[in-house]
């Protein structure tokens, strides 16, 4: 129920099932109200029993261990797992919808205009994609790009503006997103467009590159700071492998 009194919530919602139509990729995470509702404790314990009965399970471990010792470990728990599933099942819905759409959702008693603008792009497994994250970085990734110069400190439209690349084993998509005042809701719309017409027309100063390029060092290095952080990396290279 608070999430749904969220406007931010409620346009990212709505901006997945418009690209998504019915397939899964356009559901809400934590459902809704009527299908939480519905989850069963027999649920429960049967999609428990379908993840522990899929074959190749992955375990990853990150710390400061003996190898030899938790290795061994691993076996004795695990080495008798029985496994009959291949995987869990799939999903065989229409996954895209190609059809540019606009979603309005009328909060009368809303100040704001919450937007999300997006289109599908390439994925992790693209060769091109390391050049699409640095070039999101530049339109919009951190405070430096081109979207929060122009709509927080030229305009001042908002007190901020992100695009991120929202990456899905399936597909992956691009989401541009801020909170504006309702009055200037048609020309921030015109300004995210009109940047990003700008960065693909044309080339990237030298100066401009580096800034970004460093930022993006400077974050990985920070991203690999704890044994958590360096299981997430893992895990997402054993997911996409």
């Amino acid at each position: 129920m608070q999430e749904n009194a969220d406007p931010n919530y409620l346009a990212q919602i709505a901006f997945n099932s418009a690209l998504y139509n019915n397939h899964p990729y356009g559901h809400s995470l934590i459902g809704t109200l009527d299908s939480i509702s519905e989850i069963s404790r027999k649920d429960c314990i049967n999609r428990h029993d379908e993840i522990l009965k899929t074959r190749n399970p992955s375990i990853i471990i990150s710390g400061n261990f003996n190898n030899d010792y938790v290795i061994k470990k691993i076996n004795g728990l695990f080495g008798i797992w029985k496994s009959d599933i291949e995987k869990l099942p799939g999903k065989s819905k229409k996954l895209l919808n190609n059809d540019s759409r606009i979603v309005v959702i009328d909060k009368p008693e809303s100040v704001q205009s919450t937007l999300r603008i997006g289109k599908i792009t390439i994925g992790r497994e693209h060769p091109e994609f390391p050049e699409l994250h640095l070039i999101n970085t530049i339109f919009g990734g951190y405070f430096k790009s081109r979207l929060n110069f122009l709509l927080r400190e030229t305009h001042g439209y908002t007190y901020g503006v992100f695009s991120k690349i929202h990456l899905r084993k399936l597909s992956s998509e691009l989401v541009i997103g801020t909170s504006v005042n309702e009055k200037v809701t048609g020309a921030a719309i015109k300004d995210v467009i009109s940047v990003m017409e700008e960065l693909s027309n044309n080339s990237i100063e030298a100066d401009e590159h580096e800034t970004a390029l460093q930022y993006l060092l400077g974050s990985f290095v920070r991203g690999i700071e704890t044994p958590q952080q360096i299981s997430s990396l893992l895990q997402t290279i054993d997911v996409y492998r």
